[in-house]
């Protein structure tokens, strides 16, 4: 099933982490830590992206980590899990990475 997704993405992919392979689930926090050794980083390093509020972003305001929310259909966001940005699919990513 993620191969499907990665080659449907359309562009270079460097790691990925599965679930199965951390043997935890978001929000469980091994899981991100798991990512980081994997890819040799730290969370100062990442910027999360994600559309889920309780898996992605409250675990990403529990860890300090820098997020940006996919808010896909308008959902209100709980105000406790802000993100750094907020958009409405992943066309305006490039654009927010590139950012001074």
């Amino acid at each position: 099933m993620i191969a499907e997704t990665v080659r449907a993405i359309g562009v270079p992919i460097d790691f990925v982490i599965t679930a199965q392979q951390a043997r935890a689930y978001k929000p469980d926090h091994r899981l991100f830590q798991h990512a980081y050794d994997t890819m040799g980083v730290t969370k100062e390093e990442t910027l999360h992206v994600g559309m889920g509020q309780v898996t992605d972003m409250k675990v990403c305001q529990e860890l300090g980590i820098r997020s940006v929310w996919i808010d896909r259909v308008g959902e209100p966001l709980d105000p406790r899990w802000q993100p750094h940005a907020v958009l409405n699919d992943l066309t305006e990513l490039p654009q927010l990475l590139s950012a001074p």
